[in-house]
C-alpha cells in the first residue's frame, strides 16, 4: 500500500461518524495546566473525530468548574477522593467509544500533527498495542519518553553504564531515530493504546496508585504479543510533575510501593529478595556519598534527605 492509499484510508476513517480517539486526562489540583492541555488538544488535533474525558481526583482548586465553564463538551468524571492514576484512567477507559485511547497527563501540551502521526502509524501497524511520542521540556530539550522494563540490573546499575555496555538494548533520550522504533515501555505522560489490545490484555492494574502502572501495562501487552512503539517525530511538551510536586516525600514512598509491587507481581521470590537487599545497600551508600558531597562540595542536601526517607521506609517495612 503506497502513501497516497494510506492517506485516503485514514481520511475515510476520520470522516466516518464513529469516534476514532478517546482522550483521557486524569487531574488532581492542576487547574491551569489542565486548561492549557485542553486548549492545546482542541487547537492541534484536527481531522480526527475524538471525545475527551477529564477524570478529576477530588481537586480543591476549582478544576472541575473551570472544565465546565471553558470546555462544556468535555466528559467530566468527578471523584470524591483521589483514586490514583490507574483507577481514574480505568473509569474513562470503561466508557470510551474510540478505537484508540490517548492517555495524557494534565501537564502536557500537544503540538500540531503529533497525535495524527501516532494515530496514522497505529492504523498502518495493527500489531502495535501502545505507541508514544517524543516528550519535551519547556525549552524543547528531550525528555525520557520510553524505558526498559525494570529488572534488578536496571535498578541497581547506573543507566548510563548500561547504555554504554549494552547500547542496542538500553536506548537513551540522546539516541537519534529517523523512524518509529520498538521499545519495551512507553512513559505514561502520553500513550496511545489500541482498544483491541485493551480488550485482549485488560485495563490498568489498580493496585498501582501512582507510578509503574504504565510499565506494567506495556509489559503485559508485550507478553500477549503486542508491540510497543516510540514515534520520534511526534512532539509533546511535558511540564513534569505538576501533581507529584505536591506530594514531595509522599511521592517517593508511592514510587517505592509501586516498584515493590511490580517486582512482586512479575518476578520470583529469590529475585525479589536479592533486589531488596541490593536496593537497601544502594540506599545506604547513597546516604554516605551524598552526605560527604554536601559537606565538602556544598552538594544538594535534599538528595541526602530523600535517601534517608527511603531507608526509613525500608526499615519500617521490615519491622
Amino acid at each position: 500500500m503506497n502513501e497516497i492509499e494510506n492517506d485516503r484510508k485514514l481520511r475515510d476513517c476520520y470522516s466516518s461518524k464513529s469516534i476514532m480517539l478517546s482522550i483521557i486526562i486524569v487531574n488532581w489540583n492542576t487547574r491551569e495546566a489542565l486548561l492549557n492541555c485542553l486548549n492545546a488538544i482542541y487547537g492541534t488535533i484536527k481531522d480526527i473525530d475524538f471525545e475527551t474525558f477529564v477524570v478529576d481526583n477530588a481537586s480543591t482548586d476549582n478544576s472541575q468548574k473551570a472544565v465546565k465553564d471553558f470546555f462544556p463538551s468535555v466528559k467530566l468524571i468527578e471523584n470524591k477522593e483521589n483514586l490514583g492514576f490507574a483507577k481514574a484512567n480505568n473509569q474513562a477507559l470503561k466508557l470510551m467509544k474510540g478505537e484508540y485511547a490517548l492517555l495524557l497527563n494534565s501537564d502536557t501540551i500537544t503540538t500540531d500533527g503529533a497525535i495524527t502521526k501516532i494515530l496514522r502509524f497505529m492504523e498502518l501497524n495493527r500489531n502495535v498495542g501502545i505507541c508514544g511520542g517524543q516528550l519535551l521540556n519547556k525549552d524543547g530539550t528531550k525528555q525520557r519518553s520510553f524505558d526498559n522494563i525494570s529488572t534488578p540490573l536496571t535498578d541497581l546499575i547506573n543507566n548510563t553504564a548500561l547504555r554504554i555496555i549494552f547500547p542496542k538494548k538500553y536506548l537513551g533520550r540522546k539516541c537519534k531515530f529517523d523512524k518509529p522504533v520498538e521499545v519495551e515501555s512507553i512513559i505514561g505522560a502520553c500513550m496511545m493504546v489500541r482498544k483491541k489490545a485493551i480488550d485482549n490484555v485488560g485495563l490498568m492494574d489498580e493496585n498501582f496508585f501512582f507510578y509503574y502502572e504504565d510499565m506494567d501495562w506495556c509489559y503485559r501487552m508485550k507478553k500477549r504479543g503486542w508491540n510497543i512503539s516510540f514515534y520520534p517525530d511526534a512532539f509533546i511538551y511535558h511540564i513534569r510533575g505538576e501533581s507529584s510536586k505536591q506530594l514531595n516525600e509522599k511521592a517517593t514512598i508511592e514510587f517505592l510501593k509501586s516498584k515493590y509491587y511490580f517486582f512482586k507481581k512479575h518476578y520470583d521470590k529469590k529475585t525479589i529478595i536479592l533486589h531488596e537487599i541490593g536496593l537497601l545497600l544502594k540506599t545506604i551508600v547513597g546516604i554516605i556519598s551524598n552526605s560527604l558531597f554536601a559537606i565538602f562540595k556544598r552538594g544538594n542536601i535534599k538528595k541526602v534527605r530523600k535517601y534517608i526517607v527511603v531507608l526509613l521506609w525500608h526499615l519500617k517495612r521490615k519491622a
